[in-house]
């Protein structure tokens, strides 16, 4: 990693874009064993997590407290069990102009492309893609 990631200058945003999410199953952990691959990289989950699904169809998991202290369900579930959420929170948000990696708070380390976005939200940290921070998120 050779961008200076305490040098940054963060801002403050809120995701706007709907996520679209499960609960994280035991079938899944079997699935998947334990890991979903992000576009970042591997990211670990426990059963009760869940499965959040972003504009272009990428996936991450969210873990169950994040989520009940991060979002708002504003749809009903389909019959695979998937809803909406919005967001509550607002966030910090840098974007790095090279090729970096973070270690989350599971434990995994994951890495962005030049120009992607470290975001920041109490003790977390995960990375977004340029496009989709800039599609999914404003300024506050």
């Amino acid at each position: 990693m050779s961008a200076h990631l305490d040098e940054l200058e963060f801002g403050e945003y809120r995701k706007t874009a709907l996520t679209k999410a499960r609960v994280l199953t035991n079938e899944d952990y079997l699935t998947f064993g334990g890991v979903i691959d992000t576009k970042e990289g591997p990211a670990s989950f426990v059963i009760g997590d869940f499965l959040a699904e972003g504009v272009d169809g990428e996936q991450w998991p969210i873990q169950a407290a994040t989520m009940a202290q991060t979002k708002v369900q504003v749809r009903e579930q389909d019959e695979n069990g998937w809803a909406e959420y919005a967001n509550t929170n607002t966030v910090r948000a840098a974007q790095v102009p090279e090729e970096f990696s973070v270690v989350i708070s599971t434990g995994d380390t994951i890495s962005g492309k030049a120009n992607d976005y470290l975001v920041e939200s109490g003790d977390r940290r995960w990375i977004v893609d340029r496009e989709i921070f800039e599609r999914t998120y404003e300024a506050t």
